[in-house]
């Protein structure tokens, strides 16, 4: 039977229908990208570098060195400007698209292609914690009485048991991702869906026991970024769920910090806005006295702030021994050197955090552009993963999406952190390569 929309009207129609995915696409993409989270670095800079500098010393009880200092905008600037260079040039040489999803087909029964990885990551996760609680009963005892510093310094001599939880939230990115591409009933769909969040859940709680917030904060950034991302490669994002999200986000982040900061021992407003200021604006202020001459770290100099992988991690010594070679010190020796040298500094000595930027301008200067658009170059190549499905970049880039945001701390994407996500991403890889195929072939998004 013949229609009776005319020609003319039912063009306009599809058109109207491709403007809206084209848009819902644009969205999502621009959101989770790695010019997005660099804008939201750089507000975070300027929300720091306009802090009312009289309320800052009365909650901080230190100089405000941050205040308009120009100096700190222009080093800001430039090694935004060269991230952002990194992450085109990359664009440009190796142009990178979104895909459809294409439907795989597993070799095995799909609830268990997606179960079974979890269930792995879930063994090591919970052998992980009762080491933990065997070698260290003691720690539920530091929350309960709000000591969660102890509980984080005792937690950190677990060696590889340690990264249990990136290992177990690398592989719920990776399930949430595949798992929108096999072909399930209702019930599986729901059986899936409930083992990634479950698995998220475990991952926040032993990101809790240990009382770090290194763990915690970049499961719920990561986690988010990824089910954004995934809505963009599905055409699903609208503005609603756009607002819905960037919501979520501060909430979610803000509330666990609270939560870690109270098992820390911050209680009462005055705590808090101490301890929010002291993880924020404070780690401006220090970037601006590295900047100045004022705060020297006694171990810059030596590349432990450019590679902290390579200066720190037990198991590439054990084989390389660069650390006798190099002359690298310990980790522990590093860390409290930054507590007396912020003392001797005229600041706050409990908060050390000078920003990424300020530890790698403390190790080259103003070349510091120069090494943060290499990063640029790292963060170009894992956006080009994600937009097209590649399971070193479903693991990969959420974790690179907190250490933007972690700007605000220290250089974390050189951690030994980002080489566990990154391996997980080739494993699950060759898992998929036996165990599944394409039963499609896809369409490419423009």
């Amino acid at each position: 039977m013949a229609s009776n929309v005319p020609k003319g009207i039912s063009v306009l129609n599809r058109r109207s229908e491709e403007g809206a995915s084209n848009r819902s696409r644009a969205m999502g993409r621009n959101l989770a990208s790695p010019y997005m989270l660099a804008a939201a670095g750089l507000c975070m800079f300027f929300i720091a570098w306009c802090f009312p500098p009289l309320l800052y010393e009365h909650i901080m009880g230190e100089p405000n060195l941050i205040f308009l200092d120009l100096p700190s905008l222009l080093l800001y600037l430039l090694c935004v400007a060269a991230f952002v260079a990194g992450v085109r040039v990359y664009d440009f040489v190796s142009p990178g698209r979104f895909w459809q999803p294409p439907r795989l087909h597993s070799k095995i029964p799909p609830v268990l292609f997606c179960i079974l990885p979890l269930l792995l990551c879930l063994v090591f996760e919970f052998a992980s914690v009762a080491k933990l609680l065997t070698e260290h009963p003691d720690i539920s005892y530091y929350l309960l009485t709000q000591q969660g510093d102890y509980a984080k310094v005792e937690s950190e001599s677990e060696g590889i048991w340690a990264f249990a939880p990136a290992l177990l939230t690398a592989t719920a990115w990776w399930v949430f991702w595949r798992s929108g591409q096999l072909n399930m009933g209702r019930w599986s769909r729901r059986l899936v869906s409930t083992a990634v969040a479950v698995s998220i859940l475990i991952a926040v709680s032993n990101a809790i026991l240990k009382a770090s917030r290194t763990d915690l904060i970049p499961i719920v950034i990561g986690s988010l970024t990824i089910y954004m991302v995934r809505r963009a490669a599905t055409n699903s994002v609208t503005k609603a769920l756009a607002v819905k999200s960037a919501i979520a986000l501060v909430l979610l982040v803000t509330f666990f910090f609270l939560v870690l900061s109270a098992l820390r021992g911050a209680t009462g407003i005055d705590s808090m806005l101490y301890q929010v200021l002291g993880y924020s604006v404070a780690s401006f202020n220090r970037l601006s006295a590295v900047l100045h001459g004022q705060l020297r770290f006694p171990f810059a100099g030596r590349g432990v702030y450019l590679y902290p992988f390579f200066a720190f991690n037990g198991t590439l010594n054990s084989i390389f021994h660069q650390r006798q070679l190099l002359g690298f010190p310990e980790f522990q020796d590093v860390w409290r050197s930054e507590f007396g040298a912020v003392s001797e500094a005229g600041l706050d000595a409990s908060m050390i955090w000078a920003t990424a930027f300020g530890y790698v301008f403390a190790e080259i200067g103003w070349a510091s552009p120069i090494y943060v658009f290499v990063i640029g170059l790292f963060y170009g190549w894992a956006w080009k993963k994600i937009r097209a499905g590649e399971s070193v970049g479903i693991t990969v880039y959420p974790l690179l999406a907190f250490c933007v945001i972690f700007w605000i701390g220290t250089n974390y994407v050189f951690e030994s952190k980002t080489l566990v996500f990154l391996l997980c991403g080739m494993v699950l890889h060759a898992y998929e390569s036996v165990l599944a195929g394409k039963a499609d072939p896809g369409t490419l998004k423009t």
